[in-house]
């Protein structure tokens, strides 16, 4: 029997969201988004970055494949709309939010899905819209398929191809970006974990007209 929500066992645990991203935050406050725009979390998960988003005075929006993770966003963000949707078939119209921002969330995309989804975000963004993008360069330490908890080994096993975070090297970004997006800036950031020293893209992009 198939598994319905492969991520549940990353949420089930987990007693409070974890704090923001200090590269996502530094992102924001960097691109300074005007206040009331709305802003969508593609894979909100416990709801983090949804706290972070309201903080900047955006009105944001959370989607996230995952029903375990949605329970974990309704409990630290009540007023806060949420969909169980996958985001690479967004259940929203052309042009609505201003600001997306997926991160850590495409690496776990197969290359068909993720060339998808790049596609849906330009398309829920006007042609003022930017959207914060957040990638695994083959440095990272989960290059390792045997490193992190033991949830991330049971996702392996979950998900089709047995492969749950995919690396891309930068050429390998720039080409799946160039048919949506203008890159406003990209940079490598990294952070000591654990299970090793992270090594991610944080790119910045506007849509394509």
């Amino acid at each position: 029997m198939a598994h319905r929500d492969p991520w549940g066992s990353a949420y089930d645990n987990l007693a409070a969201p974890r704090p923001p991203n200090p590269h996502l935050s530094a992102t924001l406050s960097r691109l300074s988004p005007k206040p009331g725009g709305r802003a969508l979390d593609l894979g909100c998960g416990s709801g983090r970055h949804l706290v972070l988003l309201g903080g900047h005075r955006l009105r944001p929006t959370g989607i996230d494949s995952s029903a375990s993770a949605l329970a974990k966003s309704r409990r630290s963000t009540p007023a806060v709309p949420l969909a169980q949707a996958s985001v690479d078939a967004l259940p929203f119209a052309d042009a609505v939010f201003d600001c997306v921002v997926a991160w850590g969330v495409l690496f776990h995309l197969h290359p068909d899905h993720l060339r998808r989804a790049l596609g849906e975000i330009r398309r829920v963004l006007p042609p003022d819209g930017t959207a914060i993008l957040h990638a695994l360069d083959p440095a990272d330490w989960r290059r390792d398929p045997n490193a992190g908890p033991p949830h991330r080994r049971e996702l392996t096993d979950r998900h089709a191809d047995g492969t749950v975070d995919r690396l891309y090297a930068p050429e390998e970004i720039a080409a799946m970006l160039e048919p949506h997006f203008v890159v406003v800036s990209r940079e490598l950031v990294h952070t000591r974990h654990d299970y090793g020293l992270s090594a991610e893209w944080v790119i910045v992009v506007q849509r394509r007209s």
